[in-house]
């Protein structure tokens, strides 16, 4: 019996034994990883774990890795306790840290590694070409505890794919002084962006232009390309082409400076990471955009407005006095370029009874998200000169509607007034006092029997005659040739285009629209250059206007004018520098009235 017993207590023992052997074996384990700084590239530092689960012993000096060098290696533990609700939970690991630099980019296998006779994994790590990394930061590995970390922004050169910005215009095939929107959009995969900063405008040659909520909109997530970043909109700008042709939009450069996310190893702590911050200068992408003529022949009475547009009329009272002011006012509302809508011709509509003085826009108007809305006013003053009953006929508004490419046609309402006899002006005893003037006396009556036949005078009407139909003829061969030369006639009113436009910046001028009087300058001076030189709008740069002015024997100091008065109105209207309206206006008639008398063909 005791011999039965002994011989159970020896089994038992026995299956005990080989038991915890049988765990021991499953638990211990070597692990092979790649470290917490991944993304190996060829010739930077990178680290590998080796993990010991359940295994003590020491590091194979003789272990290596095929095509690549064990820089350093060293070991770690580290062990962490968590008591939550009264459960304590404790985990510890050791194993060794190895620092490992690649010579060659492709795939690379480190071998199994024995230690304590247990034998790990292999791994299989892609190593990285520096020409194929677009961050030069990638593949760093420095701690900021030895004192590494710059103390500033690090400049890192021009936008990669971690930050770039991308310009969209809202149409690439417009009519003239058609709205487009023009936007400025940033994409970031960087922690934080610390500055944003313009440090120059962009450069809309042959547009005028309106900023709108230029400030940078709150960050939201969008995928490009198949990536996600952190985006936002940073400029808009509503613009409108003023010459037909393909004319280009030149992106600013920008200086941004951003935190990158930098890891690193600590012996203490383990994989860690904090922020660095770099800078960039990123610049959008060119435009161009193909700018179509407005549909000839334009109807009579073409008010320059380009969108859609609505007309009102209002008159506060019917019953009118002579030689006593009343006001009529017309209200135009719409979308488009309405800053630079026209009412018609008011004195060849009203009744010739009435005078009527020149109408004063007000203009309301702002920038939405593609295009400006608004509305401008015009205030007229009327004085009827006679007595009676008159009707005053709804004023026609014609524009052109780019969503339908035609001319189309707005109508206010009209009105039928009366006129009774106010009271009498210092005009009406003008007009009685010239009319009494009028009355001349009338001479004595002959007689005459005299002959014109024959006569001197009667061939020398003949003559005369001949003179003039001669003079008439050449006159419109003359006509013909020059008007066949479409380029050289624009060459010839290149002048009286300027002079026209800069009479309308005289009367911005006078109302103290600073937006308008300098877009109306810059569309006289760029519409003068293109049409002076013959110049296409896609080739309207300041070098082509200087080498063309120079071949043309224009004086380098009257060029020099010019080109610092395109940037000075630029500067005025980009940048908001406080520049002197009434020097820009006489700077710009002399500068252009130099040109012209140099100017050789």
């Amino acid at each position: 019996m005791t011999q039965n017993i002994r011989t159970l207590l020896h089994r038992t023992i026995i299956m005990v034994s080989l038991v915890f052997m049988a765990l021991s074996v499953n638990a211990a384990q070597v692990k092979l990883k790649l470290g917490s700084n991944g993304n190996p590239v060829v010739g930077q530092s990178f680290n590998v774990i080796v993990e010991l689960n359940g295994v003590s012993g020491a590091y194979p000096e003789n272990y290596s890795i095929p095509n690549a060098k064990i820089v350093y290696h060293s070991s770690y533990q580290s062990s962490s306790y968590s008591n939550i609700n009264g459960r304590s939970t404790s985990s510890s690991s050791q194993g060794y840290r190895l620092t490992v630099k690649c010579y060659k980019a492709g795939k690379l296998t480190l071998p199994p590694i024995t230690i304590g006779g247990v034998r790990s994994n292999s791994l299989s790590i892609d190593v990285k070409d520096k020409r194929d990394v677009s961050d030069p930061y990638s593949g760093a590995s420095a701690n900021p505890a030895a004192g590494n970390a710059p103390s500033g922004p690090r400049f890192i050169g021009k936008g990669n794919k971690n930050l770039f910005m991308v310009a969209n215009v809202s149409k690439t095939t417009a009519y003239e002084q058609e709205a487009l929107v023009y936007t400025v959009k940033l994409y970031s995969s960087f922690d934080n962006i610390h500055f944003l900063g313009a440090s120059e405008a962009p450069k809309f040659n042959g547009f005028t232009l309106e900023e709108n909520n230029p400030k940078v909109e709150s960050l939201h997530f969008e995928s490009y390309k198949g990536r996600q970043y952190a985006c936002a909109v940073i400029a808009r700008y509503i613009i409108f082409p003023q010459m037909k042709g393909k004319l280009t939009i030149q992106g600013n450069r920008y200086t941004v400076t951003a935190e990158a996310r930098q890891e690193f190893w600590d012996p203490f702590w383990g994989p860690l990471s904090y922020g660095k911050p770099v800078q960039l200068v990123v610049t959008p992408n060119n435009l161009t955009v193909d700018v179509r003529e407005l549909p000839k022949p334009q109807p009579a009475g073409f008010s320059g407005g380009v969108g859609q547009f609505t007309i009102q009329a209002s008159m506060p009272t019917q019953r009118l006095a002579t030689n006593q002011a009343a006001s009529i006012v017309y209200t135009i509302k719409g979308t488009g370029n309405i800053k630079y809508v026209q009412l018609p011709d008011l004195a060849k509509i009203f009744p010739k009874e009435f005078e009527i003085s020149t109408p004063s826009p007000t203009v309301n108007a702002t920038p939405n998200g593609t295009s400006v809305s608004g509305s401008v006013r015009f205030d007229c003053s009327i004085m009827p000169a006679e007595p009676g009953k008159y009707h005053i006929p709804p004023v026609e508004l014609v524009y052109f509607n780019p969503n339908t490419g035609k001319y189309e046609t707005a109508r206010s309402r009209g009105f039928d007034v009366e006129v009774t006899k106010g009271k009498a002006g210092g005009n009406s005893a003008g007009h009685i006092l010239k009319m009494d003037e009028e009355l001349m006396p009338v001479g004595k009556l002959t007689s005459s029997h005299t002959f014109f036949s024959g006569s001197v005078m009667y061939w020398m009407l003949y003559v005369i005659a001949f003179v003039i139909f001669a003079a008439i003829l050449l006159a419109m061969l003359n006509y013909r040739k020059r008007h066949a030369d479409t380029q050289g006639l624009l060459e010839r009113r290149a002048r009286r285009l300027s002079d026209r436009l800069l009479r309308h910046a005289r009367k911005s001028l006078k109302m103290g629209a600073r937006d308008m009087f300098f877009d109306q300058t810059l569309t006289a001076l760029w519409g003068y250059a293109a049409h002076k030189m013959r110049m296409p709008g896609s080739e309207m740069q300041r070098a082509n206007i200087e080498a063309n002015f120079a071949e043309h024997e224009v004086p380098q100091k009257v060029i020099e004018r010019f080109i610092n008065l395109l940037d000075r109105c630029e500067e005025a209207k980009y940048a908001g520098a406080g520049i002197d309206m009434n020097d820009v206006y006489e700077e710009a008639s002399q500068v252009i009235r130099a040109i012209d008398s140099d100017f050789k063909k």
